[in-house]
């Protein structure tokens, strides 16, 4: 990963910031692109990078010129097809001096203008500024893998791949957003929507563009997950995923240093190595972390379950436990750094894993995310069955013997602490709530709760979100 920030100021106005104060805020990113750092600073226009190096390793720093000077971009992540744009883009007339795919960009953007977002396959977050036409152009990757903020601070627009870097800005006062806030503690999710938990800062949503010129912001979707394949061939459903797995695991095996992978030894990191495994002939250099209690310190869990992956694919496993000690010690430390709550318990164990496995390798695959796409959590097969039978209950269509109503209720109150949901909304805050938001009057100050909306900004999204 490697570290953008910009800021834009009014067309025709001085540097929106200075080069010193350009240069703390971007190196507040320094552990995101520890490698190699630029800046440029033209006019109304400041644009940063923290690099991170993967690939073309010799190639220059970011911000990245265009040969007439006019389009300067700073960008973060991979581009994986870059080899066929280039093949494409040379046929309009276009010439490459590296094989760093950040030189793609400018030149996809001057042939097919900002569309060209919808032809590039990777993990990406994008600034770009065009100096002919004064437009700015921010851009995330379809799943938002790579994080991308924005905020407006007097009279110039600021981005960052980091809240830390806006939030450190001279100019910029930090206030709580309390909705946002408010819902972290029922759901550990940093984002409402576009709202974080600083007042003033938001996020650009996954596969989404923010265009900014002659004084507008517009932000638009570029694109939309595919509408639900019927398949009823479940054999060719699994061979056409296999085939798909094992084409975006070959394409991120393409950088100039070593990779590595990060093995719990379940499912789907196991799944990986052994697609590495077919592709590369041999293992990669892995790593599993764990929580390690004092009073029962023989291996168990994720490590015991990597150890066997790890033989059976030929993996050079390392292994990170942490303490209760080490792991509070560690959170606090997280908690500094990113200036924000921490959202993911294991974030703590990641922090270790990587410090390890970077003395080793330039990057790492992962699992990641993998139960959610692939409906890994057992939760997700029955709740919504749940709530059905109860609206049918509730509304006097289902009417079971008394043992089984019985047995249903006590399934539902050990589940949901409930019976009944009014509506889809109730179900799934009973089931994804941490602290509910009934419970919060009784914790908030009245005016907290009061400036938080009392959850209804919170309750109105997800309503939103469900009925799509």
């Amino acid at each position: 990963m490697c570290g953008i920030f910009g800021a834009i100021g009014p067309v025709g106005s001085g540097p929106p910031l200075a080069e010193h104060d350009a240069a703390r805020l971007r190196d507040t990113m320094a552990d995101r692109g520890p490698d190699g750092a630029g800046l440029h600073v033209r006019g109304h226009v400041v644009l940063a990078h923290r690099r991170l190096s993967i690939r073309d390793l010799d190639a220059p720093n970011q911000p990245w010129l265009s040969d007439d000077r006019s389009i300067a971009v700073v960008y973060n992540g991979e581009i994986y097809n870059d080899a066929e744009l280039r093949s494409e883009l040379t046929r309009f007339g276009c010439h490459f001096k590296t094989r760093c795919d950040t030189e793609v960009i400018p030149a996809a953007y001057r042939i097919w203008g900002s569309d060209f977002i919808k032809r590039l396959r990777g993990d990406f977050a994008i600034g770009l500024y065009d100096f002919h036409k004064n437009r700015l152009l921010l851009a995330r990757d379809r799943c938002g893998t790579k994080p991308l903020f924005y905020a407006w601070i007097g009279r110039s627009l600021v981005f960052a791949s980091s809240i830390r870097a806006i939030r450190r800005h001279p100019e910029f006062k930090a206030e709580p957003d309390w909705a946002a806030l408010s819902h972290y503690l029922t759901t550990l999710r940093l984002t409402l929507d576009r709202q974080t938990v600083f007042r003033g800062i938001s996020t650009l949503q996954p596969a989404e563009r923010l265009l900014y010129e002659n004084g507008r912001v517009l932000i638009d979707r570029y694109w939309t997950p595919p509408a639900e394949d019927e398949c009823d061939d479940f054999e060719a459903a699994a061979d056409a995923f296999e085939d798909r797995l094992r084409e975006a695991i070959k394409i991120r095996l393409t950088g100039d240093v070593p990779s590595g992978l990060f093995l719990s030894g379940g499912v789907d990191s196991n799944a990986i190595a052994c697609v590495v495994r077919d592709e590369t002939g041999h293992g990669l250099a892995a790593g599993c972390g764990e929580g390690h209690d004092a009073a029962a310190p023989t291996i168990s869990g994720d490590a015991s379950h990597a150890a066997q992956a790890a033989r059976y694919t030929g993996c050079d496993l390392t292994t990170t436990r942490l303490g209760a000690a080490e792991y509070l010690e560690t959170w606090l430390g997280l908690l500094d750094d990113y200036e924000t709550p921490v959202s993911t318990p294991t974030d703590a164990i990641l922090f270790h894993l990587s410090e390890t496995m970077k003395r080793s390798v330039g990057f790492v695959l992962g699992g990641e995310g993998a139960d959610e796409l692939l409906c890994g959590y057992a939760v997700a097969h029955h709740s919504g069955h749940d709530f059905d039978r109860s609206q049918r209950l509730q509304n006097g269509n289902w009417s079971p013997a008394s043992h089984v109503r019985r047995l249903f209720g006590n399934s539902l109150r050990r589940c949901y602490g409930r019976e009944s949901f009014p509506s889809p909304i109730d179900h799934y805050f009973a089931l994804n709530s941490l602290i509910s938001t009934e419970a919060k009057p009784h914790l908030l100050q009245n005016a907290i709760w009061e400036a938080a909306d009392q959850d209804e900004s919170m309750r109105s999204y997800y309503r939103m979100r469900l009925e799509e």
